[in-house]
Formats: C-alpha cells, structure tokens, sequence
C-alpha cells in the first residue's frame, strides 16, 4: 500500500503520501453509518495531524467573531454544551473535531462538521435546535444539524471551557493558568499517542501557545438526568461574564 493505512473498527483507510486523498474499505457486516462518523472523526483528525495540523477533541462554537472550544473525554458535556450555547443564541462552528492555527499571535479556530451528535442527555434539545437531517447514530446518538450554523470559514479563539458535570446547585467557573492550562490542552488533542515521529513535539508547541493566547476555562456545571434549558443559558452567561473580565 502506497501512504498510510488506518485501521480502525472493522474499517480500513488509506491515506495517499500527499495526504489530500483518504479511502475507507468497511469490513463485511460494519454498519453503513459507522463510516462517516469515523471518517469525520479519528480518520480526519490523524490525516490532519499527519499533515502538520494542530486539531483539538473538541465542539466549537461562535458569536460576534469569538469562538468557544468545549474540550473533554468522550462523553464529558461537549457537544451537549454546545448545543446548550446554541439555543441560547450562538452558532455551531465544529463538534468532535476542532482544527486550531495561529496568526499574528491569536488563536484562529476553523469550521469543521456541522452536525452535532447528542447523547441521551441532550437529545431532547434537538427540536429547539431547528434541526435538520435528524437522525440516529451507529453509536446510538441523535445526530442534528441545527438552524443556527457560523458561516465564516474561521472564528477567533476566545476561551477553551471544559465542562464538567457534578452534583451540585450552581454553576462555577474558574480559569486556568500556566502548567494546569497546558495540561488540559493536551488531554484534549484528538490523536494523542504517537511514536517515532515529531509530533509529540510540534503538539506540545501548539499546545503552550494556545494557552498564553487564549483564556482556559474549567466549568463546574450542576448534572441534570435531561437537558435543562435555563440552566445552559446561566452556564452562557457565566462564560460570556469571564470572556467580557479578561
């Protein structure tokens, strides 16, 4: 095979040495959905690293040319807080996969998938969303495309937030500095783990620039067992409130 082959769930992708082509081969009996949601997800985010890219696990989204990056682990509120902020009056710029450049000194995020994949948490927002091409996901999420989509190719980088969900009454936040905040960034790199290569390193550069230039955000947010519209709109206001403070 002439590239690099990607192995991943019974699907294989090749990608060509110039990394501007990528083909998956689904196993017999993978599931027909499972494709583009691991061609849009692990497959893009390694093609992109390959290619020198810095792309973040993350769901993006953005008003008045700022954009908010939700980082955490699998399952840990992004999209769903990126629904949340959405309803709430801000556009979807990316969900899963959120690729991150620089100029002059700012952090530049750039519009990827537009379809938001909810879990059952969440779900029930997708009819607030203004959705379209509602659907069922071969990992058993309700995947939407909501009305209010950014329509740049790229927005500014104001905060990276990472959500999390406790019992409690209130919503917290608390920003980030220094070795914490380049800490949480590099959790938050799609494809993490690599050997033989420079990329560890070049992840790490971008990982510390990101954080000298932009605001790192940990948010504490009260778990609810569904989505609770008002309780996202204070979790708005609470990263709207630091973004105007810094």
């Amino acid at each position: 095979i002439s590239g690099y082959l990607l192995d991943l769930d019974g699907i294989q992708f090749h990608f060509d040495h110039g990394l501007r082509e990528v083909e998956a081969i689904p196993s017999a009996g993978c599931p027909a959905d499972l494709v583009p949601t691991l061609t849009w997800g692990l497959a893009l985010s390694t093609l992109l690293t390959l290619a020198g890219e810095f792309v973040l696990h993350a769901s993006a989204v953005a008003q008045n040319d700022r954009a908010v990056l939700f980082v955490g682990p699998r399952g840990g509120g992004k999209s769903s807080l990126a629904a949340g902020l959405v309803c709430c009056g801000w556009s979807l710029l990316a969900d899963d996969v959120v690729r991150v450049s620089h100029a002059d000194g700012e952090a530049i995020a750039h519009r990827g998938s537009l379809e938001l994949r909810l879990r059952p948490f969440a779900a029930s927002l997708a009819n607030v969303l203004g959705p379209l091409g509602l659907r069922e996901t071969a990992d058993q999420r309700v995947a939407v495309v909501p009305g209010a989509v950014w329509q740049r190719a790229t927005a500014g980088v104001a905060a990276v937030v990472s959500p999390k969900f406790v019992p409690s009454e209130r919503i917290s936040a608390r920003i980030l500095h220094g070795k914490e905040a380049v800490s949480l960034l590099l959790s938050a790199v799609r494809v993490g783990t690599w050997h033989g290569t420079d990329i560890p390193r070049r992840q790490l550069a971008h990982t510390t620039r990101l954080a000298r230039s932009t605001l790192v955000l940990e948010i504490e947010i009260p778990w609810r067992e569904h989505a609770d519209l008002p309780l996202f709109r204070e979790a708005a206001r609470v990263i709207e409130t630091s973004l105007n403070a810094r």
